[in-house]
């Protein structure tokens, strides 16, 4: 017959084993969802901004701007090298903090200057402007139409062209999208929308290296 410190023993014994096999387990759903968060890919881009009818890459770098449209033996590649500036690891995106999606900012609004010399100062060398035939509106990440947050009553925004830098740097980082927006309440002027996202642009810089 077993005695009290035998029974004792067993009991701790057993539930030893329990922790341990409840340790392992959980330390092995951990790494499990670590290593399909690092395998598996998701989209960034913000989902409003659709394929432009006309694609301008301007540089100083270049002797001339480098145009497509959508008839341009290079359209389809260059947009495809631009969709995959977005696609980034849901373990790389989660600690990017942008894992939650993007943010339309307004910007006080700001006359939007379209200038060589001014664009070059907001951009830098290398940019890419996006020009489309009709009026694109803004969404918000939950698919809902956005609206103005300047004016007395609530007014949606437009826009026609959108702009972003090209970097050298092979590296992803913070992308800002630049709107020209139309639509402001008591306003003919064109302003600055911005839209935030992480990307890499170093694809679409090396695609351009025929250029220089």
């Amino acid at each position: 017959m077993e005695n009290i410190d035998e029974i004792y023993l067993q009991k701790r014994i057993k539930t030893r084993k329990i922790t341990l096999g409840v340790t392992l387990g959980v330390c092995f759903l951990l790494a499990l969802a670590i290593i399909i968060m690092a395998c598996v890919n998701i989209d960034l881009k913000p989902h409003f901004i659709n394929n432009p009818n006309r694609i301008t890459v301007v540089s100083t770098e270049f002797t001339s701007d480098v145009a497509y449209d959508e008839t341009s033996e290079d359209y389809d590649k260059f947009i495809n090298t631009y969709n995959d500036m977005f696609r980034l690891t849901a373990l790389r995106s989660l600690f990017s903090g942008r894992a939650a999606g993007y943010t339309i900012v307004e910007t006080d609004p700001t006359d939007f200057t379209e200038t060589t010399s001014a664009l070059k100062d907001l951009l830098g060398n290398s940019y890419v402007k996006f020009t489309y035939d009709s009026d694109q509106k803004f969404y918000n990440k939950d698919g809902s139409e956005f609206t103005s947050m300047y004016g007395a009553d609530v007014h949606n925004l437009t826009f026609k062209t959108v702009y972003f830098s090209l970097s050298d740097t092979d590296v992803t980082t913070d992308l800002t999208f630049y709107f020209s927006t139309e639509g402001y309440y008591k306003s003919d002027k064109n302003k600055i929308v911005k839209v935030t996202v992480p990307a890499n642009t170093y694809s679409l810089y090396q695609m351009m290296e025929i250029y220089r």
